[in-house]
């Protein structure tokens, strides 16, 4: 199996305030763009998704590949 190499990653999060909050204290690199019930978060690395994926809220990948 060959290791892929993770691209950084734009995800919207549904979340409301109180999600936003649990986001902001996660240490995700949550973005200035967010709604009443989104924020948008750059995914640096596999950690971080693996952060995300714990918290349980949905998400879209909204750009697959910042670079």
């Amino acid at each position: 199996m060959v290791d892929q190499v993770f691209a950084p990653q734009l995800v919207t999060v549904t979340a409301d305030l109180a999600q936003r909050n649990a986001l902001a204290a996660s240490g995700l690199d949550l973005t200035e763009h967010a709604g009443h019930d989104h924020v948008e978060v750059v995914l640096h690395s596999p950690a971080d998704l693996a952060v995300l994926e714990s918290l349980g809220l949905p998400f879209e990948v909204r750009i697959p590949d910042l670079l």
